[in-house]
């Protein structure tokens, strides 16, 4: 890699951790059609609202984690995040990869890829959106139930029940995690119970008592392919709540999705 002037740039970023940052732009692009990314010195702050307003996406991705980080001003950077995948989604997991906005061109993000094998770089420029931006102070939550869970199981059951039904009841009773959804003609639980290599209660405060919530199955599909960035899923659940889902990005930092709950219409 050859040395740079930072001097001329606002925000820059290079990286040899492709593949989290092309699977992380994939699961953006399936739950929101734009979001601002918020740059500072310390990383990167993604945080939106679906169209519909059900559900908040929140990520973190922390700039020491990067092999180069430079962002000495907070900027918030307006993307469009089908064009974005568009241009990064046939990255090779061994390309490096350059994200840059320069002073003296503030309104376009470039975008570098490099193949070090065949010696080849493409570098695209993107319009940057002029996106409202209000900043979410997310308060501080305690639930009674953390449950981590292996994300390819995770992804398993969400697909199999959503063949089926639209929405999807999570229930912890005990030591017992159980999923369940329905039509007309069909009714489909999984209980789950821990093991050293599968599910794990990370907190249970209440066995006694049933912690359940219903919720609409599409995002919880869509969300479940953070299994292409780490083995693990958290679910963080409370009654009357929405639900939290954690996952980690690799080792560069996190996201969550927080999703409202729907009323039970006593199909399930």
């Amino acid at each position: 890699m050859s040395k740079i002037d930072l001097k001329e740039y606002s925000f820059y970023l290079w990286t040899s951790k492709t593949a989290p940052i092309k699977y992380l732009m994939e699961l953006l692009r399936d739950l929101l059609t734009e979001g601002n990314l918020e740059c500072s010195s310390e990383g990167i702050k993604i945080q939106a609202v679906d169209p519909s307003r059900v559900v908040l996406i929140h990520s973190k991705l922390k700039g020491e984690k990067f092999e180069e980080y430079h962002c000495p001003e907070t900027i918030v950077l307006g993307l469009n995040m089908e064009d974005t995948f568009k241009i990064i989604k046939n990255m090779e997991n061994t390309d490096t990869l350059k994200l840059f906005v320069k002073k003296e061109n503030p309104n376009k993000i470039g975008i570098e890829t490099y193949c070090k094998e065949e010696n080849t770089c493409d570098t695209t420029y993107l319009n940057l959106m002029d996106l409202p931006y209000e900043k979410m102070e997310i308060p501080s939550q305690t639930f009674e139930s953390v449950i981590s869970l292996p994300s390819n199981r995770f992804q398993k059951i969400c697909r199999v029940i959503f063949n089926f039904s639209e929405k999807i009841e999570i229930e912890c009773e005990g030591n017992k995690l159980k999923f369940r959804g329905c039509n007309d003609n069909v009714r489909q639980e999984t209980i789950i119970k821990p093991t050293n290599n599968g599910m794990k209660f990370l907190k249970n405060d209440n066995p006694d008592e049933i912690i359940q919530g219903f919720y609409e199955l599409r995002h919880l599909v869509l969300f479940s392919k953070c299994s292409n960035l780490s083995n693990t899923i958290q679910i963080h659940i409370k009654n009357n709540f929405p639900l939290v889902l954690r996952c980690d990005i690799a080792n560069l930092g996190e996201i969550k999705l927080c999703l409202a709950p729907q009323v039970d219409d006593g199909n399930l």
